[in-house]
């Protein structure tokens, strides 16, 4: 396993590894239409032009014998009463790999780089029915904040997305 800063041209295997890892992971949690319509060419769109408005240094990719497996994206953090930390946007692995590490590796090296920047705490969201994502997280050390609850909607139907801090020192 090999995991390097994605590139531009590495975008499209991003697309297709965070639509085949939300209709991988996510069935049963969100809308089944909403899944069918993900799209690989909206979503490409969306990684291009995240891509060439933001700074997208926190975009890792890891590679199975060359062949993309997942990837993490973390940076600034959003939410406003954590503006001294750092957000962890996404991780996703392609199911054929779980149970490998890879998620593990990708979430040690975005911990890295943010070490580097002399950052201790980082978060992510994440769907509170997201049973096996929550159970990862803590295994890396992740603390849920039960009590740190943000409403979304997806695909028309409401969900509940639950904070996971992570402390990098």
């Amino acid at each position: 396993m090999q995991i390097i800063p994605a590139s531009y041209d590495d975008l499209p295997e991003v697309a297709q590894i965070h639509v085949n890892s939300w209709k991988q992971t996510c069935v049963g949690q969100v809308p089944q239409a909403h899944l069918d319509n993900l799209n690989l060419a909206s979503r490409l769109r969306a990684w291009q032009e995240q891509f060439a408005t933001r700074d997208v240094s926190g975009l890792l990719i890891a590679r199975v014998d060359n062949t993309a497996a997942g990837f993490v994206c973390f940076g600034p953090a959003r939410d406003r009463d954590r503006q001294d930390w750092r957000e962890i946007y996404a991780i996703y692995v392609l199911k054929e790999h779980w149970g490998r590490g890879i998620g593990y590796s990708l979430h040690n090296n975005a911990g890295a780089g943010l070490r580097e920047q002399r950052l201790s705490k980082a978060y992510l969201w994440v769907l509170d029915t997201n049973h096996l994502a929550i159970a990862a997280y803590q295994r890396w050390g992740g603390v849920v904040q039960a009590d740190r609850l943000k409403d979304d909607v997806i695909g028309g139907q409401p969900v509940k997305e639950v904070s996971v801090l992570f402390n990098l020192t």
